[in-house]
């Protein structure tokens, strides 16, 4: 099988055409094992024919969204027929995504505003947190929740089962986030997140300026319009691999 490695901010893929006769929840598992797999944070099966992407984590399981996933396929879509602009269905919802520059390779993916819930809620009476949905569900904590701050330096996956970002404020207008996503762990970035954590913090700081989400490998900038949020970041390819497995 052809599998093509791609990369956002750390954040790694493999992906492949999608063929009908193949179960990709339990090829993910097999594939993205490090040392016995190629490995990556995800795989992400593309119908270059209808413009949609189905993305998998480690576990095999399905990301009903991945907003760095999506920022790869358009690159690994414009190598085989470049266009400045795509619209890109995930999981039955329709993404515009434009390219911004080439050099580096830098997509705008825009996330329209009817698509996004977000919560300000308590669990079990332990801390205040948002939870957004941006295309998939993510849990939002500043960090100046102790207790969950705690919990999370178990790094223990079973208590992942959403997408959980700790959010520390640097500036008025950037952030750093640290994501464990549900079905990976701990990630060097996360697109989804970042939106995520940017849409809670403007929330909760009344901030009105553009957000700065700041990784170890880079940044995500998160703009806003009237009717959409704007993902906007990197993209790279690494490598074309020839699979057995």
């Amino acid at each position: 099988m052809e599998l093509y490695k791609y990369v956002a901010l750390g954040n790694d893929f493999l992906i492949t055409e999608f063929q009908e006769s193949i179960d990709y929840k339990k090829y993910a598992k097999s594939i993205l094992k490090p040392h016995l797999g190629i490995g990556s944070d995800g795989l992400i099966v593309v119908n270059s024919k209808t413009n949609s992407a189905s993305f998998y984590n480690v576990d095999g399981s399905s990301a009903s969204m991945c907003g760095n996933g999506i920022r790869c396929v358009f690159l690994y879509l414009y190598k085989k027929n470049p266009k400045e602009k795509m619209i890109l269905k995930v999981n039955d919802i329709f993404y515009d995504l434009h390219l911004v520059s080439l050099h580096p390779f830098t997509v705008d993916v825009h996330f329209p505003k009817r698509l996004i819930d977000i919560k300000n809620f308590e669990i079990d009476s332990l801390f205040g947190a948002y939870s957004v949905f941006v295309g998939n569900s993510h849990l939002v904590i500043f960090d100046d929740n102790e207790k969950i701050l705690k919990m999370m330096k178990k790094d223990d996956k079973e208590l992942y089962r959403t997408n959980i970002n700790v959010v520390t404020p640097l500036t008025k207008n950037m952030i750093k986030v640290d994501t464990f996503e549900r079905g990976v762990g701990r990630t060097l970035s996360c697109g989804t997140g970042a939106l995520a954590s940017s849409i809670a913090y403007k929330l909760k700081t009344d901030c009105k300026e553009d957000i700065i989400v700041h990784y170890e490998l880079g940044e995500l900038n998160i703009k806003e319009d009237e009717y959409c949020y704007h993902l906007i970041g990197e993209a790279r390819f690494l490598a074309k691999i020839e699979a057995n497995i």
